[in-house]
């Protein structure tokens, strides 16, 4: 399982409480997911953004730099979703999977 270490959103270093990184499998194809929990000051600078630069480090010292969406999810603690399509997840093989046929995956 991938940890992350750091985050730079559009160059600028944010602070995260909690994260998890993951290549997200559908029907339709594959998505590296990020989420985090960050302060509601990040989250209401972010959220209504389409597209953020973000690189990310990993505890490993892998960097992933791409560009990816906002996907709002509400209540709870503040949180930014991100997400973008992947064509070639070799690269991403010290990911965890998430499938949507997986039985425990909500529907």
């Amino acid at each position: 399982m991938a940890v992350v270490k750091s985050v730079k959103i559009d160059g600028e270093d944010i602070h995260i409480f909690n994260s998890a990184i993951y290549i997200f499998e559908s029907h339709s194809g594959y998505t590296l997911e990020l989420d985090l929990i960050v302060s509601e000051v990040m989250e209401r600078k972010y959220k209504k953004e389409q597209n953020l630069i973000i690189v990310i480090e990993l505890e490993n010292g892998r960097l992933i730099d791409s560009i990816m969406h906002v996907k709002n999810l509400s209540g709870g603690l503040p949180q930014l979703n991100l997400f973008c399509d992947l064509n070639d997840i070799d690269e991403y093989g010290d990911l965890d999977r998430v499938n949507e046929s997986s039985s425990w995956f909500p529907n």
